[in-house]
C-alpha cells in the first residue's frame, strides 16, 4: 500500500514540474543559446565635389586635405565636372580649386577653398562651386588688391611669380601679365591677360564701339607715338570727356592699338579698332 502511494506521489510531482506543452512550443524552456552581438555598421563616408560654369572641353582640379595627412587631387574632366571621394576618417576636409589656365579661358572659382566637416551627422557632403572668367576692376584683379604687399599678394594668389626686385618688385600671375609693387611695397600696377574681362564685361578684342558704350568717353584720336590710350578712373566712368590720368584714384587703362591712319599730328583714329590691352594703374612709379 505504501509502495503505491509512493510511486502516485512521484508521478504527481513530475507531473507538476513538467512544462506545459504550451510553454515548450513557445520556446521559453528551450535550451540557452548564445545570442550573436550586433554591431551598427558605420554610414560611408563620402565627398563630392561639383563645378559649374566651366568651358565643356576644360579639365579643372581640385585638390582634398584632412585628417592623418590625408591630401588626394582629383581631375574633373568629365562632361559633369562631379568627382566623389570615399574616407575612412571622419574631421574636417579642405577642397582647394585651382585656377583654369589660358587654354580654356581664365577662369577662377567663386571660393577658392572650402572646409566641410565629415562625421556621423554629416556622411555624405557636398561642395558645389562655380567657376567665372577672371574680372579686372577698379579694386584689382580677381583675388590681387590694389595696394596688398608682396606677401598679402602671394598669400591671395599663390600662382604669383615675382621676375624682378629692383626699386620696385615685378611679378606675374595666372591671369596678369604684368604686377608692379612700388618701392613702398604696396600693389601699384597690373596688366590683365587677355581673357580677362573688366567688371563691366569690356574684354580685349572688344570695338571701340562697345568700351564708349560702357565707359562713356568721347576720345576717338590717339597719339602713335606714345602708347596712348584712354583713361576711365574708377570717379570718372559716366562723365564723358574726362581723362582720369593723374586722378588720386585707381585708372583703368584701355589702349587700342592704333594702326588706323595717322595724320600730321601722329595721332591716330581709332573708332574702327579693337582693345588691344586693358591694366589698372594706382600712381605706379616704376616706369617713368
Amino acid at each position: 500500500m505504501r509502495r503505491a502511494a509512493l510511486i502516485t506521489a512521484t508521478a504527481t510531482m513530475l507531473a507538476l514540474t513538467a512544462p506545459p506543452a504550451s510553454a515548450t512550443a513557445s520556446g521559453s524552456w528551450a535550451a540557452p543559446t548564445t545570442a550573436a552581438t550586433s554591431t551598427a555598421v558605420a554610414a560611408p563616408r563620402t565627398l563630392t565635389v561639383s563645378l559649374r560654369g566651366l568651358p565643356a572641353k576644360s579639365a579643372p582640379t581640385a585638390t582634398i586635405t584632412g585628417p592623418r595627412g590625408f591630401r588626394q587631387q582629383v581631375r574633373l574632366g568629365t562632361a559633369r565636372k562631379t568627382a566623389t571621394l570615399r574616407l575612412r576618417t571622419d574631421g574636417v576636409y579642405t577642397v582647394t580649386l585651382g585656377v583654369l589656365g589660358r587654354g580654356a579661358g581664365l577662369r577662377y572659382p567663386d571660393r577658392a577653398t572650402t572646409r566641410v566637416t565629415i562625421n556621423a551627422k554629416t556622411p555624405r557632403p557636398s561642395v558645389v562651386r562655380r567657376y567665372r572668367p577672371a574680372r579686372l576692376t577698379f579694386d584689382g584683379l580677381g583675388t590681387l588688391r590694389l595696394g596688398m604687399t608682396v606677401a598679402q599678394a602671394r598669400q591671395a594668389d599663390p600662382s604669383l611669380r615675382v621676375r624682378d626686385r629692383h626699386l620696385c618688385v615685378s611679378a606675374t600671375s595666372s591671369l596678369a601679365d604684368t604686377v608692379v609693387f612700388n618701392p613702398d611695397g604696396r600693389l601699384a600696377f597690373i596688366t590683365a591677360r587677355k581673357d580677362v574681362l573688366t567688371a563691366e564685361g569690356l574684354g580685349v578684342g572688344d570695338t571701340y564701339a562697345k568700351a564708349r558704350s560702357i565707359y562713356r568717353f568721347t576720345r576717338t584720336r590717339l597719339d602713335v607715338n606714345t602708347w596712348d590710350y584712354i583713361a576711365v578712373g574708377r570717379d570718372y566712368r559716366t562723365r564723358p570727356g574726362v581723362d582720369a590720368r593723374g586722378s588720386n584714384g585707381p585708372v583703368l587703362g584701355i589702349h587700342f592699338p592704333g594702326a588706323g591712319p595717322v595724320d600730321a599730328d601722329d595721332t591716330a583714329d581709332i573708332r574702327g579698332e579693337r582693345v588691344s590691352r586693358l591694366q589698372l594703374d594706382r600712381g605706379q612709379r616704376c616706369f617713368s
